[in-house]
């Protein structure tokens, strides 16, 4: 198997996405779906845990999933005829992309933190009275935040 990101050796095992963000010169975005491994002791069903993993890491397991879902695969050996000409065009530039993108949104290039105050820079700042200065002060100091 050859994976993109499959997390190994992280208590909270996740499976990753891309999201094809065609016509960004050689851009790609990546997003994060997770699924955790119960690794922590309080898994109730550890060993039914793991089926899921393995079936859903699989290769017909990610061509199904993301097909449904709308999304890239993780893995780079999924059959990918399933996914129509968009998801096609995006899986070719991911794998080509010189640079992937982490999406703050979904957690990938900020900590818990981080994202939890620039949410409420957004919600506070921007989305009622936007007011541009506050917005753009309060996600400079949002991403200052170190814990």
């Amino acid at each position: 198997m050859v994976a993109r990101s499959f997390g190994r050796g992280v208590p909270r095992r996740r499976l990753l996405r891309t999201a094809g963000v065609t016509g960004t010169l050689g851009l790609a975005g990546c997003l994060d779906d997770g699924e955790s491994s119960g690794d922590d002791g309080e898994n109730p069903a550890p060993e039914a845990t793991r089926t899921w993993l393995g079936c859903v890491a699989s290769r017909e397991g990610q061509r199904l999933f993301n097909a449904a879902r709308g999304s890239v695969p993780t893995r780079t050996d999924v059959e990918t005829n399933d996914f129509g000409p968009y998801f096609s065009t995006a899986i070719r530039e991911y794998e080509t992309a010189a640079a992937r993108v982490p999406s703050i949104s979904h957690g990938l290039a900020v900590t818990p933190e981080q994202l939890s105050d620039t949410k409420s820079v957004v919600a506070e700042h921007f989305a009622g009275p936007f007011d541009v200065e506050s917005t753009a002060q309060g996600l400079m100091d949002a991403a200052r935040t170190k814990r």
